[in-house]
């Protein structure tokens, strides 16, 4: 009779034990329902999957007219930044928004895909010059990528050109 009293109380102990432990279901994810001129905008919250960090901006949001807010934001960020994909804006960092650029989101548009290594030519006072770069943007509607390349003086440049001025390079 001790024996199984003790049994008894050791398998109570045991269920108790792993109610107390068991992991806790996590409601925090969320689905984004906000996407501006194809950029997912995260407002106080961070983003599920991995991403990789652009830039930090100095933000200021006007809760009343936050889609104006958010696309003047976007558009000043695409001329520096042209290859995010997104914005977290935190509520707690007030003023501070970061540009990410998610990791497995592979975009194509002209037959060529973000991150692809590319050449073309540039004329530079009247003197072709061909250059090798890497795709970071790719326009929508106005047929142009944005290709970051290094130029004669070994600056790092932004240069937007047209689809059919640029060439897949060989790896």
């Amino acid at each position: 009779m001790k024996i199984i009293s003790l049994m008894g109380m050791l398998l109570i102990g045991i269920v108790g034990f792993s109610q107390n432990t068991s992991e806790e279901k996590d409601f925090s994810l969320a689905r984004v329902g906000i996407k501006q001129q194809g950029c997912y905008i995260f407002m106080g919250v961070e983003p599920f999957y991995k991403y990789t960090y652009v830039a930090t901006l100095k933000v200021t949001v006007d809760f009343y007219n936050q889609s104006k807010t958010i696309d003047k934001l976007i558009k000043k960020a695409k001329k520096k930044y042209p290859y995010f994909n997104g914005i977290i804006i935190y509520g707690n960092k007030k003023g501070k928004a970061d540009l990410i650029q998610f990791k497995e989101e592979e975009m194509t548009r002209g037959g060529f895909v973000l991150g692809q290594k590319v050449t073309f030519m540039k004329r530079i006072n009247t003197i072709k010059t061909f250059f090798d770069g890497v795709i970071v943007d790719l326009e929508l509607g106005n047929e142009k990528a944005a290709i970051e390349y290094i130029n004669a003086a070994g600056d790092k440049k932004i240069e937007k050109v047209f689809y059919g001025d640029i060439n897949p390079a060989a790896e």
